[in-house]
């Protein structure tokens, strides 16, 4: 792919490149190539940006894009399938593209020439494990909330379980989003977008109540504080983001603030609740547990917001659906054994 210069450009970091200021359009080149068969289609992904493709000078594709209120300023995540025709072997491609945000993040990926059908398949193949990662996780979340409700039938209530089913449902719908797998069922990508960003706003605060539940914080403002903080970026954002001064994508550093200073917490709650022996072999080895479970958690996000920034990464939500996973697996056993001995 070639710029009107001349120059190559890689189109799945159009978002990098300085030159191309947001609002402003531009064109990148190709051409049909000669083993183009009939019935193929140009399949790809489109992310953040706005785009028309012409074939030899006519317009072959302008997809539609609508309006609301609500609506981030850019069109999300969306799959896109471009009919040719053989007629068209070694004709130019232009793509006329405008891009919506000034931060990276604009770009065309996985675009390749075939039918739909074998396309969509392929992406479903890949992103297959991810998919099935996120229902699991999230039914383990919704059995744990309703598990809250009879163990919470006693004098001394303890809403451990609600709050680590509410973070699991939290997460795992978020990273369930990123896999860009349900936008095959639900057509709207700016809706998926913002509540993707809306999810991940949030995520803070199930999680510190588990922690204050489970463990328990000596000075109370941390709780307070904490919760605070988040809902009162979530409001922000949001404010922005009706008035348009900012919608909620560009505002997400909001959010990492917020997750970064969750993650700080965790780890003071892993070194506070782990490394204290106890006189119980048993509560010992649950304490590891925890720990491992905490930071591979706390671990896996900071990673993924390092790749979401420095290396523009396609899955932003890679390393946390492993680090959830192990996560629910340990506190899961932890609350199993609390739960027996509650019983």
């Amino acid at each position: 792919w070639v710029l009107a210069d001349g120059s190559e450009i890689d189109i799945a970091k159009m978002g990098s490149v300085e030159e191309l200021l947001p609002g402003e359009e531009f064109s990148v080149y190709n051409k049909v190539p000669v083993d183009f068969a009939e019935g193929e289609y140009l399949c790809f992904r489109a992310k953040n940006i706005f785009f028309t493709v012409y074939v030899d000078g006519q317009l072959v594709y302008d997809p539609y894009v609508s309006e609301n209120i609500f609506y981030t300023k850019g069109p999300g995540t969306k799959w896109h399938y471009v009919k040719l025709s053989e007629t068209q072997i070694g004709k130019e491609i232009e793509f006329k593209v405008t891009k919506v945000y000034d931060s990276g993040k604009a770009s065309i990926i996985d675009i390749v020439l075939g039918e739909p059908a074998r396309a969509i398949m392929d992406t479903i193949e890949e992103k297959l494990v991810a998919f099935i990662t996120c229902i699991l996780t999230i039914f383990i979340g919704i059995l744990l909330i309703i598990a809250d409700i009879p163990i919470n039938i006693s004098a001394r209530k303890n809403h451990e379980l609600l709050y680590l089913g509410l973070f699991s449902v939290s997460v795992a719908g978020w990273c369930l989003v990123e896999t860009h797998l349900i936008q095959y069922y639900l057509g709207d990508s700016r809706v998926m977008q913002l509540l993707s960003c809306c999810a991940l706003m949030m995520i803070a605060i199930p999680i510190i109540l588990y922690l204050d539940a489970a463990f328990g914080f000596r000075k109370r403002k941390v709780v307070a504080a904490m919760i605070g903080l988040s809902f009162g970026s979530f409001v922000l954002a949001m404010i922005l983001h009706m008035t348009r001064i900012a919608d909620v994508h560009e505002t997400l550093h909001f959010s990492h603030v917020v997750l970064v200073m969750s993650a700080i917490v965790l780890y003071y709650t892993i070194i506070k609740n782990t490394f204290v022996l106890s006189k119980s072999a048993g509560k010992n080895i649950f304490r590891v547990i925890r720990g491992v479970g905490l930071c591979s958690l706390s671990v896996a996000t900071v990673i993924d917001i390092i790749r979401y920034y420095a290396f523009q990464s396609n899955d932003t939500a890679m390393f946390v659906r492993i680090g959830l996973l192990i996560f629910i697996i340990c506190f899961g056993a932890s609350s199993l054994e609390k739960t027996i001995n509650a019983v």
